[in-house]
């Protein structure tokens, strides 16, 4: 297997990116220039580069991109431009070019990322659609309010879309490979892990916004003692396309939230400067679980879910009180407490590969529920589509303070849900 490396070039497209906003070709094509004038500057001179809008070559010209070109381009180990998150992926390159890649961008290893796996639980209530009914989800969908014309983008395991939950739903799909080359466009589930987020989130029996469309990169397809992983590399590759593909076969259908139920105890800012790129143009919020080592004890929480630009998802059982497993504390780099809120997250039921469905607990089935509630909001207050910050204004006063305050929510001076608890009944 390749050894890919991330180039972040020190010459960014992020504050001019918003000149392409509306044609994504010409971002392919601008983000494509700098990263050839990047790689040519440490000696290195590919025939072309990929783009999410197809193979850009020398001469400045796209290639219709297909996954026979991809095959190809992985023999020969094409770099990847990755346009929304000012990125370059690139293989096996020789210890000097590294060293003069060094030079003129910051450059990580492509290191491994677990999902936020759910935690063994006691089934804590008998209704299966609890979570809803805490949420207080009623209340939207009496005004008609179902999540129609929002898409909703879900880095995870992949998505069974046979599944009745999601049938007549538009559901855009791409798998990428620990290397980040697209390798499928053919939807499957890796584990089971995706179609339940994607049901807890969308979905027709269990989701909060069930008539909200749907585009998931499969980006955790690797089986580990743990449990699903994926690759930065793989990560990045899956967060570029759902801020950057148009989605639809007609019109613009690109996502105005991003769920990720993913993650490494501790920070690692290997997603913060793309997130930041993604929050301005295309615009999109990032909902991030924040992790399942509660148990352990303060400030285990996990990365992107603990970053400042992110919005963090803590969970909490039927009885408002936040689950032993949920991840809370303060992020030092950048100062902020975490959980920023808190949903729903113990033995929550959602749909599972072949037909059916099973509860899950942990903060992986929280957040999707915040997403949900977000293409709620997006539907009802469309000048938000595309002002992540304005939408995360409105998801933290989505809350119920109340369990906020109660003090056995406050663990060593730290208050473990955040602003609250999920609640639209005012939406």
């Amino acid at each position: 297997m390749s050894e890919t490396y991330i180039v972040f070039p020190h010459d960014r497209l992020g504050p001019r990116i918003s000149e392409y906003a509306a044609a994504p070709e010409q971002l392919s094509l601008a983000s494509a220039d700098i990263a050839q004038r990047t790689l040519q500057a440490a000696g290195i001179e590919p025939e072309r580069v990929f783009t999410d809008s197809g193979a850009v070559d020398r001469g400045g010209n796209i290639v219709e991109l297909t996954l026979e070109s991809i095959a190809a381009g992985r023999d020969e180990r094409a770099p990847r431009v990755l346009e929304t998150l000012d990125a370059i992926l690139i293989d096996d390159p020789t210890d000097e070019q590294l060293n003069r890649l060094r030079e003129y961008g910051d450059v990580i290893e492509n290191f491994e990322v677990p999902l936020v796996e759910p935690i063994e639980t006691a089934d804590s209530s008998g209704d299966e659609r609890w979570h809803l009914e805490k949420i207080n989800v009623a209340a939207a969908w009496s005004q008609g309010i179902k999540g129609n014309g929002v898409r909703i983008g879900i880095l995870d395991t992949g998505i069974d879309a046979s599944h009745p939950d999601f049938s007549g739903k538009s559901i855009s799909f791409a798998e990428y490979d620990s290397n980040g080359f697209l390798v499928s466009t053919t939807p499957r589930d890796a584990g089971t892990h995706g179609t339940h987020v994607a049901g807890l989130a969308a979905g027709a029996t269990y989701g909060v916004a069930p008539e909200a469309d749907l585009a998931v990169a499969a980006v955790l397809t690797t089986k580990t003692n743990g449990g699903m992983a994926g690759n930065v590399a793989q990560i990045l590759a899956g967060f570029n396309w759902l801020a950057h593909a148009n989605h639809a076969t007609t019109g613009i259908s690109q996502c105005s939230v991003i769920n990720a139920s993913l993650g490494g105890s501790g920070y690692r800012d290997y997603l913060h400067s793309s997130v930041e790129v993604v929050r301005q143009v295309p615009g999109a919020l990032l909902i991030a679980a924040i992790g399942n080592a509660g148990r352990r004890g303060v400030n285990n929480h996990s990365s992107p879910g603990n970053y400042d630009n992110v919005l963090g998802v803590g969970a909490t059982d039927p009885a408002d009180l936040s689950a032993d497993f949920s991840d809370w504390g303060i992020e030092t780099t950048h100062g902020v407490l975490k959980p920023d809120l808190s949903a729903p997250g113990v033995s929550v039921w959602s749909a599972v590969p072949g037909g059916g469905h099973a509860p899950k607990s942990g903060t992986s089935m929280a957040s999707p529920l915040v997403a949900g509630a977000a293409a709620l909001l997006v539907e009802k207050y469309p000048s938000d589509r595309r002002r992540p910050a304005s939408l995360q204004v409105r998801l933290l006063r989505a809350v119920d303070l109340a369990p906020a305050a109660d003090p056995r929510n406050t663990v060593s001076g730290y208050n473990k849900i955040g602003a609250g608890r999920l609640d639209l009944a005012s939406i």
